[in-house]
């Protein structure tokens, strides 16, 4: 009886599907991309604008002074310094943790020409883990004090009016919070640059892919720093939680904060293994109904292979009752996600369209979310 018993078990065993030696490889490979790409206590993003000279109790931010410094050289207020040149080059001088971006007084041209190219030039690198040199972020306006949100870019004012003629107040986080989606994007790239078959796409496909997916894999990555009993993100430590109230001062509005804090919660709440996270960043990213991708059936192909991993995966290794319809709840997200993306369009345009706000957002930024400045 006890010899049958067994014998039935390893038959049911033997029947069990299994993932492949190559599918476990590709799981492998996005694990570690994602461990060198994603910090949860963000501790290299180091360099950004503060809010109005207060200092900070983070060790790694500094208090404004009537000068700002690249380096040890002094800047005056006003300077229009190029970010582009040395950005994304393979070889990045270091750079200072108490550093303090100079006042940029306008948007030149010479600058929007050459941040359509910022993507591009990202591919060129190596090391996605060294994206930032030192001309990173000399280009940007006034400091502001340090109130860490997350890994999004959400650019709209909680105004009720629908028009994207209407005159937002100040945004005292929008500096800041421009600098981190800077930094979340360029952590996306690192991630993209790693899924294997990525790089075998033409480098037009890649970035209408990238510019297409950041802001949803942004949202997606977002999950791991929030908290759902208080609904709010913590980016590092508990002095960097920030709530719903907080995010709308860099001019989000409710249309999408409301229904993106919904999605962090129904994603949590998915209890997803990292796995399967990273499987669905993937996914995300390799979409073939992009705007602008060329080679359509090759990016399907690849996004197949990744949904036929997580498939696998989820049966193989999600153990009961969470594996119940789990592939349907997950494709389900990436549905959110679109309308999510699509709401984020609408508010971002409404932000560009004001030039004392769109002066303050990263030439990545511009190129990646689309530079709609007059």
């Amino acid at each position: 009886m006890i010899l049958k018993r067994k014998e039935e078990e390893a038959l049911k065993e033997s029947l069990k599907p299994k993932l492949s030696e190559e599918q476990q490889k590709v799981i492998d490979i996005l694990l570690e991309a994602h461990h060198k790409t994603f910090d949860t206590t963000y501790s290299d993003f180091n360099k950004f604008r503060v809010r109005g000279g207060h200092s900070s109790p983070h060790p790694l931010l500094s208090t404004s002074s009537s000068k700002r410094c690249i380096g040890s050289i002094p800047i005056k207020p006003g300077a229009d310094i190029s970010v582009l040149p040395g950005l994304l080059s393979h070889s990045q001088p270091s750079q200072p943790a108490l550093f303090q971006p100079p006042v940029r007084s306008k948007l030149s041209s010479r600058t929007a020409t050459h941040s359509s190219s910022v993507v591009s030039q990202d591919f060129s690198s190596e090391d996605s883990n060294d994206v930032f040199g030192s001309d990173a972020f000399a280009a940007f306006p006034e400091s502001m004090e340090p109130q860490m949100f997350s890994n999004l870019d959400l650019s709209e004012e909680s105004n009720e009016s629908p028009s994207m003629n209407i005159e937002l107040p100040h945004l005292p986080m929008l500096p800041h919070l421009a600098d981190l989606v800077s930094y979340s994007i360029q952590k996306v790239i690192g991630f993209a640059k790693m899924i294997p078959g990525f790089r075998d796409l033409t480098a037009e496909d890649q970035i209408a892919l990238l510019k297409s997916s950041a802001i949803e894999v942004i949202m997606l990555r977002s999950n791991q720093s929030f908290t759902m009993e208080d609904m709010s993100w913590t980016c590092g430590s508990s002095d960097f939680k920030y709530k719903v109230s907080d995010v709308t001062q860099a001019g989000h509005s409710m249309d999408l904060l409301e229904p993106l804090v919904k999605f962090q919660v129904g994603l949590k709440k998915l209890n997803l293994h990292e796995e399967e996270h990273v499987l669905l960043m993937a996914i995300c990213i390799l979409s073939p109904d992009r705007p602008g991708v060329q080679d359509t059936s090759l990016v399907e192909s690849i996004q197949d292979r990744l949904s036929d991993i997580l498939q696998t995966y989820i049966r193989c290794r999600h153990p009961p009752p969470g594996s119940r319809l789990l592939y349907a709840k997950m494709i389900q997200k990436l549905a959110d996600l679109r309308s999510l993306n699509e709401e984020h369009s609408k508010q971002y345009r409404c932000l560009s369209f004001q030039p004392e706000h769109s002066m303050q957002l990263t030439p990545l930024v511009l190129e990646v979310f689309g530079n709609e400045i007059s």
